[in-house]
């Protein structure tokens, strides 16, 4: 779980608890290095779509952690030493 939080860190840009579009957006032109509005836009709109639970506008941990959970993306955070 200690990954998942890192994680969910990561895109929480403004460290105010919650991901926001706008917190997305900055990571994934960051990490895609992409300011190709249209993927962007239809990235956000897939990502909120499956992680907002109740339609707020915000990802907040427990969303962030159950769709990673029903992922292999934890498998891929995860590095073994």
């Amino acid at each position: 779980m200690f990954v998942v939080r890192y994680a969910f860190k990561i895109y929480d840009v403004d460290g105010d608890g919650k991901i926001s579009r706008e917190d997305l957006k900055e990571t994934l032109q960051l990490i895609t290095m992409s300011n190709d509005a249209d993927f962007l836009e239809e990235v956000l709109d897939q990502v909120f779509q499956e992680a907002d639970s109740d339609e707020d506008g915000f990802i907040l941990f427990e969303d962030f952690s159950k769709v990673v959970m029903n992922s292999d993306i934890e498998g891929k955070l995860t590095i073994d030493f």
